[in-house]
């Protein structure tokens, strides 16, 4: 049939799965597919006759997936099963053997991995649930397989010592039809399954399942997608699994759907007496519509959840979920340019998780690449870039070289690289990057049109360090550059600061490529796009001392002084030693002819302690050129 019908073996399963009648009379002879089911019908009638309990076990596993089943899986079932026969069967090695093997005899399954797993073939599922079975006995199993499902979710798929039995329940969440069931304990497996799923970086399957749930638990056929149906949203799993739906929406790129979707969702649950804004669900919605509001560039209204998030766990005592709340905190911290802040907050998570966890554990290394970012936002690039290459390979060994903060993790390597010079190295790790990040996420993905940037910053930089042999490639830099550039406004839109970052990086390559007056237009509107974040915002001073270049280059060189001028005064102290703001005093020394003052000399000493002094900025410097800062957003 596959042959003549061309159709894929993966659609051909599904077919088997949803209606192995009709796939098997297509083409077959007559009488075949009764044989078939004559045959089984013989066995599964004696088998009942011999080991009622082995008939039973056989109806169970008719209701989970074709995939191998572990006999630990199995096991786990505890005493609610039905009959209880069935219950002993499964709790007793000696009796549990003697049904594999009458099941093995009859041909109704097969063993794998040594007899440790158990395999009933899609035709014998099929034959036995919906030929052999009465409607009560079918309506049995069912049960009996969503039980066995609860009693083998482990729950709490934050801790990834769970995730290797979260593994082996997500095969049967579906055929074991467990949206269908109202039970607390049964959405519970669901809810976990989308978190885990989530978790493990795919966030497609976490979606789809979280909505296939919302739709069965929420009312008539899209009836929550209606912005006037919040009140069907008024029970803990509906609610939980909005959240989860939120989450992936956002991990996927498509954040004003998110964005509207988290709003409605935490506005019912403040409305609600029952939940309200100290009920526990709605602060870890809290969680969910910050993040939202990140991506959506609404970094202070961000930042204000993430600390009431802190707040209500300190209040409740509620640790781990303090030291989760403690890390997204220090994420808004990072959008909000408040480096040192977000250090002090990974440093001290990192060392907790490391003392309790151990060096390898996942959220160990996790902290480590959240502090790495710190690092890098402080202008402390060879630190950063040991801490990254050191948790980089445990991060990989945790979640797989796919995985989304492995990503994350493998661009801080790419950025830090180019930031201490090592501009070839630098070249081909974020040309790397950035086709995985493509090839995963898709080209206007958030993570992959951050890859862009990187990779566009690293062709820049190595054509101005070494114009001889990678001038001819800025050409391809700004294409790269606009492509991201209004990517970003589609995505995010307009006036999204990471859209005038990428606009902040494109007008450095047209200054490279000496395009004046279309450098000079685009880096005016981003630095007034940017100027709502603060003058001492990082986003911003790098825009105002890429404009400051354009002023000077256009013999505006007053205006030029009095905006580098703002930028160095406005500057806290604890980010006077920053390589971008040396920059920006160079810069502004370079204007004014003063490259023999003393603060001019302490501003290049401390660009090369900081850079080195082979560095090719250092060097550009020493030579009486103007230095440019590029924008590398971190994740969100």
């Amino acid at each position: 049939m596959r042959a003549e019908t061309r159709i894929t073996v993966a659609d051909y399963v599904r077919l088997l799965d949803e209606d192995a009648y009709a796939v098997l009379d297509t083409n077959q002879p007559p009488g075949y597919r009764a044989t078939v089911a004559g045959a089984f019908r013989f066995a599964f009638t004696r088998l009942r006759r011999e080991r009622p309990a082995a008939a039973q076990l056989l109806e169970l596993l008719a209701c989970l997936s074709a995939e191998p089943i572990a006999l630990a899986f199995l096991r786990s079932s505890g005493e609610r099963l039905v009959p209880p026969s069935l219950s002993r069967l499964l709790q007793r090695d000696d009796q549990l053997d003697d049904a594999v093997h009458l099941l093995r005899r009859y041909g109704l399954l097969t063993t794998v991995d040594g007899a440790q797993r158990l395999q009933v073939h899609r035709l014998v599922q099929l034959i036995v649930r919906d030929h052999l079975l009465t409607e009560h006995e079918r309506e049995r199993a069912y049960r009996n397989a969503s039980l066995l499902l609860v009693a083998a979710n482990p729950g709490n798929p934050n801790d990834q010592i769970s995730w290797e039995m979260h593994k082996e329940v997500s095969p049967h969440v579906r055929p074991a039809r467990l949206i269908t069931y109202t039970d607390r304990a049964v959405r519970r497996v669901v809810l976990d399954q989308a978190r885990f799923l989530y978790l493990s970086g795919d966030f497609a399957a976490s979606l789809r399942l979280a909505e296939e749930a919302l739709r069965a638990w929420a009312g008539p056929e899209g009836a929550w997608e209606n912005e006037h149906a919040d009140d069907a949203w008024d029970d803990d799993e509906t609610f939980s699994c909005l959240n989860a739906i939120v989450t992936a929406l956002c991990s996927l790129g498509r954040y004003q759907e998110a964005g509207v979707l988290a709003e409605r969702m935490l506005n019912r649950l403040n409305a609600l007496p029952e939940f309200g804004p100290d009920h526990t669900l709605t602060a870890g919605v809290v969680n969910t519509v910050a993040y939202a509001r990140r991506a959506l560039g609404n970094y202070t209204e961000a930042l204000q959840l993430d600390q009431y998030r802190i707040d209500f766990c300190t209040r409740r005592g509620l640790r781990p979920e303090l030291q989760r709340a403690r890390s997204n905190l220090a994420v808004g911290l990072r959008a909000t340019g408040n480096f040192r802040r977000a250090h002090e907050i990974d440093r001290a998570l990192f060392e907790e998780r490391r003392h309790e966890l151990g060096e390898d554990h996942y959220l160990t290394v996790f902290s480590a690449s959240n502090l790495a970012r710190d690092l890098y936002g402080l202008g402390r690039y060879a630190e950063a870039l040991r801490l990254q290459e050191r948790s980089l390979p445990a991060l990989r060994a945790r979640l797989g070289l796919q995985h989304q903060q492995v990503m994350w993790a493998n661009r801080t390597v790419a950025v830090c690289l180019r930031k201490t010079g090592r501009l070839l190295e630098a070249l081909h790790h974020s040309d790397n990057h950035f086709r995985a990040c493509t090839d995963e996420f898709g080209a206007e993905h958030a993570d992959a049109l951050a890859a862009c940037l990187t990779y566009v910053n690293s062709i820049r930089a190595i054509a101005t360090a070494d114009p001889d042999n990678y001038a001819n490639s800025l050409p391809a830099a700004y294409n790269l550059s606009l492509f991201a550039v209004s990517a970003y406004r589609r995505v995010f839109n307009e006036r999204n600061p990471l859209t005038l970052a990428a606009a902040t990086n494109q007008a450095a390559i047209l200054r490279a490529m000496g395009q004046r007056n279309r450098a000079r237009i685009t880096a005016q509107t981003a630095y007034h796009g940017l100027e709502p974040l603060g003058l001492t915002h990082p986003y911003t001073q790098a825009a105002a001392i890429g404009l400051a270049n354009d002023l000077v280059t256009a013999h505006e060189e007053d205006d030029a002084i009095r905006l580098l001028q703002t930028v160095t005064s406005m500057t806290p102290e604890s980010r006077r030693s920053h390589p971008d703001i040396l920059v920006g005093e160079i810069n502004l020394a370079l204007i004014t002819n003063s490259t023999a003052d003393e603060p001019v000399r302490r501003a290049l000493d401390a660009l090369q302690r900081a850079l080195g002094s082979d560095h090719p900025d250092v060097l550009a410097a020493k030579r009486g050129a103007r230095l440019e800062c590029d924008i590398e957003p971190p994740p969100f």
